[in-house]
């Protein structure tokens, strides 16, 4: 009996953190990854669609017509929440399952949103443009002076950045 082959598109982050690779093998999948390293486009989905009976599916569009050519295709399991790249009522009328996967994220999202605030808060996108602009000086300074710092400041001065210590810049 043949295997039911599964492809899994988002490669770059799918099972970077689990043990879900070798899941998909222990359960008797064949798992094929693309060669590409960026989400697909439906071209090169073409390659591999008639051949698939899943997908696990990042930002890759699946569309109308790509379902078409995906004879033996019975699911699509979204790797993340959004189902938009997905012709889901296309595939729904073929009888291919989609499902994704509400909640896994939501941790990653709230320290991206953390990230934001306090980037903000840090005024980090200013300065960005400003060192872009050659308007931002390299400018290291600190209260105390005690080993790790002169470790620390010496290292700057070999990087050319300015130390100040008490309002004196050197």
């Amino acid at each position: 009996m043949e295997r039911y082959k599964v492809l899994v598109t988002p490669t770059a982050s799918f099972g970077k953190y689990s043990d879900a690779f070798s899941r998909l093998q222990k359960a008797g999948l064949e798992v094929i990854l693309p060669p590409y390293p960026h989400p697909l486009k439906e071209e090169e989905l073409r390659e591999f669609i008639s051949q698939v009976d899943g997908i696990i599916v990042g930002l890759d569009p699946i569309t109308p017509s790509l379902l078409e050519e995906a004879k033996r295709l019975r699911v699509i399991s979204k790797h993340g929440v959004g189902v938009d790249n997905i012709a889901v009522e296309g595939a729904t009328r073929r009888g291919i399952v989609v499902a994704n996967a509400p909640g896994t994220n939501d941790d990653s999202v709230a320290d991206l949103a953390f990230a934001f605030i306090l980037s903000l808060a840090r005024h980090i996108p200013r300065g960005c443009w400003s060192m872009k602009e050659g308007k931002w000086e390299k400018i290291v300074g600190n209260q105390g002076f005690y080993r790790r710092e002169r470790a620390f400041f010496d290292e700057g001065k070999r990087l050319s950045y300015k130390y100040c210590s008490r309002g004196n810049c050197e």
